[in-house]
């Protein structure tokens, strides 16, 4: 017991970081949780299905903006923290520019193209979205500042949850995509631009190297390009069954599959909190003067706690899913409980994943990241035209569960032999 008392004091800071952040996550989660499943119902499977596109949309764009800077740049600060001024202002350059560039991109092709054009709901959905590319959140993280950036989340997400419950209860014949897009642009902007104010004061204190802006921006280029293609790859394993889904079955199926999605979202939530805890952790024991044992028993540790984060809920959406939508969703959704099991199958092997993921970008085996996103993405295509137009939703699911599980698996099997290697 008195072991565990100075484990428990020694990571004071740590847990108090980690509990700040879960409290904060989990209440505007929860909040927004809700919220999302009170749109479903009160919009139907339809039009929430347009939704879920936009949505889709913006993560597009939003992984395009972001270079994979979202992967590497609490990396790269930890790892050089005499140039940490540098490299915030060239991410924040090369950031702004690929904004501008994608979302008149996507204004010129939504003007062109004159035979399906998108409603101005969806166009904000997207913006605002893929604003959210411009997040400071790992220049908080590599300050462990991370409590501060939980302040300016929570508010970003009280002023869109406002918004949005005083118009569904004040004015619910009104409430529409174009209102969830403006509450959406509000708050994205809003939160943008707290983080900004305090984080450019705060690193006006750093010096600046003698390098050019264009030298620093050329190096994080060659630093992150592989790391882009990544992630885009990563998102088609992720993402394109529902572009696809929403061609072949139509807005009312998305809708279907939006909805299992928000509760596999639940689990998410846990995942993604212990992963940005554990990302600057993976940061720091994967450097070279760290130990083997060390990083072993780190990595041990890390994946425990992710798979008893992920454990409950995966079980119950294997063995009691139709009780699940019929406690959350309207009947017409009742059909798309049948994803449940496949999507808590997948927020296992995710969660798993997380761990292997972060520490094949810790040790810089970037090609061998792009290589397994390639066969997740590759995978995705294949398997999006040969099951999504027979098995529709349920078809989707399957098609999430193994593309991007292809791509954690590889990514599992590089951590192993590479510890390997290195003992």
């Amino acid at each position: 017991m008195q072991r565990v008392f100075e484990i428990i004091f020694s990571n004071r800071k740590n847990l108090e970081n980690f509990s700040i952040l879960l409290f904060v996550n989990i209440l505007t989660a929860g909040l927004g949780w809700l919220t999302q499943i009170k749109i479903a119902n009160s919009v139907g499977k339809e039009v929430f299905g347009q939704i879920a596109f936009g949505v889709v949309l913006g993560t597009y764009g939003q992984v395009f903006i972001r270079f994979g800077l979202d992967h590497t740049l609490v990396r790269d600060l930890i790892h050089y923290p005499d140039r940490f001024a540098d490299i915030i202002r060239a991410s924040l350059f090369l950031r702004y520019t690929l904004a501008i560039i994608s979302i008149l991109v996507f204004l010129i092709f939504n003007i062109i193209n004159t035979s399906s054009k998108l409603e101005w709901g969806i166009i904000l959905i997207f913006s605002a979205i893929a604003l959210l590319s411009l997040d400071l959140q790992p220049v908080y993280d590599a300050l462990q500042k991370m409590q501060r950036h939980a302040i300016y989340f929570l508010i970003q997400k009280a002023c869109y949850l406002l918004i949005v419950w005083f118009m569904i209860l004040f004015f619910p014949n009104h409430f529409s995509v174009l209102w969830i897009g403006m509450a959406m642009l509000f708050a994205s902007l809003l939160y943008l631009l707290m983080q900004h104010r305090w984080a450019i004061n705060h690193i006006a204190s750093y010096t600046l190297t003698n390098n050019t802006l264009i030298s620093d921006i050329r190096w994080l280029i060659n630093k992150n390009w592989l790391i882009w293609l990544a992630a885009i790859c990563g998102l088609v394993a992720v993402m394109l069954n529902q572009p696809i889904l929403k061609y072949y079955a139509g807005d009312s199926e998305l809708g279907g599959y939006a909805a299992a999605w928000q509760v596999m979202m639940i689990g998410h939530l846990f995942v993604d909190q212990l992963g940005r805890f554990g990302r600057p952790g993976m940061a720091r024991y994967t450097r070279p003067e760290i130990t083997n044992d060390n990083l072993i028993r780190f990595l041990f540790k890390y994946s425990v706690a992710m798979t008893g984060v992920a454990l409950p809920l995966t079980i119950s959406m294997i063995f009691i899913p139709d009780f699940i939508f019929q406690l959350l969703f309207k009947p017409e959704y009742a059909a798309a409980s049948k994803t449940l099991p496949v999507f808590g199958s997948y927020l296992l092997l995710f969660a798993l994943g997380v761990v292997a993921s972060q520490y094949v970008l810790s040790v810089r085996l970037e090609k061998i990241y792009f290589f397994s996103v390639l066969i997740g993405g590759l995978t995705s295509v294949f398997l999006c035209y040969l099951i999504i137009p027979e098995y529709k939703s349920i078809g989707a699911a399957w098609v999430l569960l193994l593309a991007h599980g292809s791509s954690l698996l590889v990514y599992a099997i590089a951590m192993v032999r590479h510890i390997q290697e290195h003992s």
